[in-house]
């Protein structure tokens, strides 16, 4: 008989207004997970820093700075950040928007080929403004891969994709 894997403790823990719902995926500075603001039924993810990085000053404040530099930035290819916090135990957060689709990534890893070019400029076209935006403010992003581009659906122009 196995074991079921261990409940998270953060799953329905209160990170201001909003309610964790199921963890996303972990990184080298902390933990996402999918939440809901139960009163209006938002969706959100909340980003908390890993506790043993969050007593590091250094560690800390780049956190703070990267949920600051995209308000700082405000570009629609950037995710947004609207709320941060500092949890009793000193955990840190900070909640953003719920996107909707893929990785660059995983739609890379489940193509069969390479994109269309047509495809492939649209998208790296979108990455590139974004990137702009932010160089404009001189802000550098720090971990830039494929796993960290979403491509959703565009509302404006059925059938393609908004970085």
């Amino acid at each position: 008989m196995s074991e079921s894997p261990p409940i998270d403790p953060r799953i329905g823990a209160m990170f201001g207004n909003f309610r964790i719902v199921r963890k996303l995926g972990a990184g080298g500075m902390g933990v996402v997970y999918e939440a809901e603001n139960p009163k209006i039924s938002s969706r959100a993810v909340v980003k908390l820093l890993h506790p043993w990085l969050a007593e590091d000053d250094a560690y800390a404040r780049r956190f703070l700075n990267e949920a600051r530099a995209v308000n700082v930035i405000r570009h629609h290819g950037l995710v947004e950040i609207f709320d941060f916090g500092k949890l009793p135990d000193g955990t840190l957060y900070y909640v953003m928007e719920y996107l909707t689709g893929d990785s660059l990534y995983k739609r890379t890893v489940e193509r069969s080929g390479p994109f269309p070019p047509r495809e492939a400029i649209a998208i790296s076209g979108q990455v590139a403004r974004a990137l702009a935006a932010a160089h404009e403010k001189n802000i550098v992003h720090r971990d830039l891969k494929p796993e960290n581009i979403m491509l959703e659906s565009d509302p404006v122009n059925p059938g393609q994709d908004r970085v």
